[in-house]
This record gives C-alpha cells, sequence and structure tokens, in this order.
C-alpha cells in the first residue's frame, strides 16, 4: 500500500498527493476534495472507470456555508456507502486536513463523536514530517460544533444539520 494513504477504519482511508497505484486501487469509491486538484480527479476517473471517483472542491480555509453543506453532503453519501460495505478514499493535497475533515464527518455520520473521530484520525495519520492531521481550527470547531448542535437535540449523524 502506499505510503500517501492511511486507513482510519475497516472502510475509510484519507489520502494526500496525486499517486494513487495499480495496488492502491482497492478502493470502491474516491472522493476528490481539493479545488487545485481538479484535473486529477477527471484523470482518475477516465483512467478507473470501475472506481467511482467524486469531485468535491474544497479550499483549505475557513469554511463558507455553501462549503460545509458540501462537506455534510459528501460525508453522508460516503457514510452511505460505508455501511454498503464500501471502501472509501478521501483525497486532498496533503492528505490532512480537508481530506481529515470529511473523513471525520463521516465517522460522525456513523456515530461517533467528533472528539472520538478526531482522535482517531490523529492517530493513524501523520504526515511525515511529524504533522498530525486536522490541524486546521476552523475544521475542527465545524466538527464541534455539529456535534454540540445534534447532542442538544438528540440526534447522530453530521447530515442533522447540514
Amino acid at each position: 500500500m502506499n505510503n500517501n494513504f492511511s486507513q482510519i477504519t475497516n472502510h475509510i482511508w484519507i489520502g494526500g498527493g496525486t499517486s494513487l497505484e495499480q495496488n492502491d486501487l482497492q478502493f470502491d469509491i474516491v472522493f476528490v476534495v481539493a479545488e487545485e486538484l481538479e484535473d486529477y480527479a477527471k484523470k482518475f476517473a477516465r483512467e478507473n472507470k470501475r472506481i467511482r471517483t467524486y469531485f468535491v472542491p474544497l479550499d483549505d480555509h475557513k469554511p463558507t456555508t455553501d462549503e460545509i453543506a458540501k462537506a455534510c453532503k459528501t460525508a453522508v453519501a460516503a457514510a452511505v456507502a460505508v455501511k454498503h460495505g464500501k471502501s472509501v478514499l478521501f483525497v486532498c493535497s496533503a492528505g490532512l486536513n480537508r481530506s481529515a475533515w470529511i473523513a471525520a464527518m463521516t465517522m460522525m455520520e456513523l456515530g461517533s463523536s467528533a472528539e472520538q473521530a478526531i482522535a482517531k484520525i490523529r492517530r493513524k495519520r501523520r504526515h511525515p514530517m511529524g504533522f498530525t492531521a486536522l490541524f486546521n481550527k476552523d475544521f475542527l470547531e465545524v466538527l464541534r460544533t455539529i456535534d454540540a448542535n445534534r447532542k442538544l437535540r438528540g440526534l447522530r449523524g453530521a447530515s442533522s444539520f447540514a
């Protein structure tokens, strides 16, 4: 398996960069969640027709309301796939923030708390230079706000507030 990819749960993976190789093609669905990787997403989809590939353009900054909604919808779609036994890969440039953010939302949709998802992703995903995943404070704030809101309303899943 390519070192650019980390298995977070049985069916959720996080990756960075544009180096999906033939031995990495065990994924059923790839979500490319970096706006700068649009050409890569198109090329990957053309070359790997067996793998459903979705391009979800997100920037690595404080997310807008529209971006949060887009992220929540992506997490819901990924959670449905995981519930059906599919393996999903989230890819952004470094595989540390945007891909981890959507993976955490997916895990929340599947029943994890924000803190559980954050902790698990940080344990499983580190950059070779020592950076941990999910260091974007704005993404963390969104995850924790969604979690707090769903707890107040007695609901489960990130989609409760999309």
